[in-house]
């Protein structure tokens, strides 16, 4: 048996992996001693059938074979047809997981790029398919059991009834009784064919499921005015996990303020709250008090997940989909030429212009570098008119950096730039306001 490593998820620890492998392996195990002893008490009930109604009544003996075959036929075909539906299920189920997956381990990625929503309409997409062919495998059960348990009853019936009408003698009796084995024997066999058909594809098969909550509804939509002012005012806040650690307090309450249309960078060592500021912009979590408003409206009031495109230190990216898929995480724009045309002009800007040929294809070998500079291209070719980037410059060399920020000087000077950064000389000479996270506080 063959075994394709491109349907594990990337994030299956090779832990993960040896369990499924032993779990499988014991299954296997164990349905091939199943079926080899039911095949080998079905070829002792037939020797022992051969020998007692060969003596009895030859023509009877080879019309019970007959009608044992064609049982026999009849019930590899309806089991074949029904594990193949379990197997196109267990795909289903598959894609569920690893969407699953993919949901939970980038949940946070995942909204900073507006991908829940669409994220779960897909899992909805496969529900709603896995329960159509749920459907279509009950017909399938329905089926084989039909074969396997009223059509051999039924023949056995009809052999009763034709003993009768010749009369019932002792050979005759003994034969009945013979006969009704070999039908025992014969329902047997579908473990045997089940068996056979479910063991293909057995070590390729994921166990469990994650469990996923309904996204929260967003109660406000308003549309992000193209000026105006934001605002950290007073803000203090502690995660509710950790009340006791405060990023902001009331003895250091966060104050900064800046327009829509400039570029901004935010520059602070390690700790001092960078990614929690990100969190807070994106209404992650509410603030302990003080507020965040733009032209004097709370910010959560507004499309914040539809208008802020974030580029996360842990860059995201799906191994299950091709190049192209992923730069259009970011985006509602469809794959058209004009769209190829423009990520082509990103990657060749990004140093990334080896990537271009192979848009439609699966780039899993990525360096951490061409990780970062593709989430970059995300946010450069996102509708959203605020794009925050976290630590962009942290995996890139110097000269790479360099390309990066003339990159973003030419398809990011229409939008608000918020830049996260302890390196000042990635924004060195550049047309930033400079904002230190450090000082910014009002006691």
């Amino acid at each position: 048996m063959s075994i394709s490593f491109e349907q594990w998820d990337v994030s299956v620890t090779p832990t993960d992996l040896t369990k499924c492998f032993l779990t499988h392996i014991g299954d296997v195990s164990y349905h091939a001693g199943l079926s080899i002893n039911v095949v080998l008490r079905s070829l002792s009930t037939l020797a022992t059938f051969t020998y007692f109604m060969c003596s009895m009544s030859p023509a009877l003996y080879v019309t019970s074979i007959g009608i044992a075959l064609m049982h026999c036929a009849a019930l590899n075909y309806v089991c074949k047809r029904y594990e193949a539906g379990s197997l196109k299920t267990q795909e289903l189920r598959k894609g569920l997981d690893r969407l699953s997956q993919d949901f939970v381990n980038n949940y946070t990625s995942m909204r900073y790029l507006k991908l829940r929503d669409a994220h779960l309409h897909d899992c909805s997409d496969i529900l709603r398919e896995m329960g159509d062919q749920a459907t279509k495998e009950g017909y399938a059960y329905a089926r084989m059991q039909f074969v396997s348990t009223f059509l051999p009853r039924a023949l056995e019936v009809a052999f009763i009834a034709a003993i009768m009408c010749n009369g019932l003698s002792q050979e005759l009796w003994e034969c009945m009784q013979y006969y009704h084995l070999l039908v025992d024997t014969v329902t047997q066999l579908k473990d045997v064919f089940l068996n056979m058909a479910r063991n293909k594809d057995g070590l390729l098969l994921l166990d469990g499921y994650i469990a996923m909550d309904t996204p929260i509804k967003i109660p406000y939509s308003l549309a992000l005015p193209s000026s105006g002012t934001l605002r950290f005012e007073d803000v203090t806040f502690a995660y509710p996990t950790r009340p006791q650690l405060e990023i902001w307090g009331s003895d250091r309450k966060l104050n900064l303020a800046f327009d829509l249309g400039d570029r901004i960078a935010i520059a602070a060592p390690s700790g001092t709250g960078k990614t929690t500021f990100i969190k807070l912009l994106m209404g992650f979590y509410p603030v302990s008090s003080g507020r965040i408003t733009l032209n004097d409206t709370p910010l959560h009031m507004y499309s914040i997940e539809d208008s802020i495109c974030v580029v996360p230190q842990d860059t995201i990216y799906f191994a299950q989909k091709t190049l192209r898929e992923n730069l259009l995480l970011s985006t509602n724009k469809k794959s058209t030429k004009k769209t190829t045309q423009e990520l082509e002009a990103i990657l060749q800007r990004l140093g990334l212009e080896a990537l271009i040929g192979n848009l439609d294809g699966n780039q899993a070998a990525l360096s951490g570098g061409q990780r970062q500079r593709l989430a970059i291209a995300q946010a450069m070719i996102s509708d959203a008119p605020i794009v925050v980037l976290d630590e962009p410059s942290s995996s890139l060399d110097k000269e790479t950096a360099g390309l990066v920020m003339r990159a973003m000087d030419e398809f990011l000077a229409s939008k608000t730039v918020i830049l996260i950064t302890h390196d000042l000389q990635f924004i060195k000479d550049r047309n930033f306001k400079l904002i230190n996270l450090e000082v910014q506080y009002a006691v």
